[in-house]
């Protein structure tokens, strides 16, 4: 992918989002970027010879943004996502991320005008076995604009380390363990709003049938410091099923998951995302 692309990506991003804006809340703890379902993989025991850095991208178009602990970001609404992936050969990778979020006052009038989400992930993957792999990823996630009256957080942060075991030629399971670092802490603006972090705990299984069909599963368990629920605090427990095709010699693929969680409340609780999106 060519310098040009890359521009030409982020600028579609950025003219696109402002279609479908504004977040209403602080953003989940994250869920495995490995187990996430639409970020390129990072899968060090199928990596094929590659020169000593390698430059993709992705576009996606999504019915619905869900976020990884199940908090519906675009309220329904389709969003745009993008991608810009750098690789290094020796195992360490860096990704930016981005994706228009919801319209403000869609909680019920609460202001918001965070316009769109930008996450930057720097991670290492590497082999134990032929079979086993690790990866420890740090990511950051930012809301350029936030302005939700009870936070005005625009940014938090975590690190997760993580397993990955392929026990069958077209099988392979994943568990890691996701830590909030500095929850509610802006790298930007160095604010911190004092929200208590917490850990999460994930799984996913997932196998390949072949022909470009995919199918995966998994589970996330959200705890935070100091659990406590007659003080109001909440754990979360989230879930998923997905299948994908991908077509065109791999350039592009569609993506249906069924996505849902414990958390009865606003702005959570089961939902269909399809999406279809571009690799580059």
């Amino acid at each position: 992918m060519t310098l040009t692309k890359t521009t030409i990506l982020l600028g579609i991003l950025i003219t696109l989002s402002p279609l479908v804006t504004n977040a209403q809340q602080q953003p989940d703890p994250a869920v495995s970027r490995q187990m996430e379902e639409n970020s390129p993989p990072h899968n060090p025991e199928e990596s094929k010879p590659v020169p000593a850095w390698e430059v993709s991208g992705q576009l996606q178009f999504l019915t619905e943004y869900v976020g990884s602990g199940g908090y519906h970001y675009s309220r329904g609404r389709p969003v745009v996502q993008g991608v810009v992936d750098v690789a290094h050969k020796s195992g360490f990778w860096g990704e930016l991320w981005t994706s228009s979020v919801a319209e403000a006052g869609d909680d019920g009038g609460v202001s918001n005008t965070a316009g769109m989400e930008i996450d930057i992930f720097l991670g290492y993957d590497g082999k134990i076995t032929e079979s086993i792999s690790w990866f420890a990823i740090y990511g950051y996630y930012y809301f350029p604009k936030n302005t939700h009256e009870h936070s005005d957080q625009k940014g938090s942060q975590d690190l997760e380390v993580g397993v990955k075991w392929k026990f069958l030629p077209s099988s392979s399971f994943l568990l890691s363990v996701t830590r909030d670092l500095d929850f509610d802490f802006d790298l930007i603006h160095g604010k911190k709003n004092g929200d208590n972090p917490g850990t999460t705990l994930s799984t996913a299984l997932s196998h390949n049938f072949g022909d470009g069909w995919t199918a995966r599963a998994g589970v996330s368990y959200y705890r935070p410091d100091g659990y406590d629920h007659t003080k109001g605090m909440k754990d979360k427990l989230r879930w998923y099923v997905r299948g994908k095709k991908t077509f065109g010699g791999g350039k592009y693929f569609v993506d249906v998951r069924y996505v849902d969680t414990d958390r009865n409340e606003d702005a959570y609780g089961p939902a269909l995302v399809g999406t279809f999106g571009i690799n580059f």
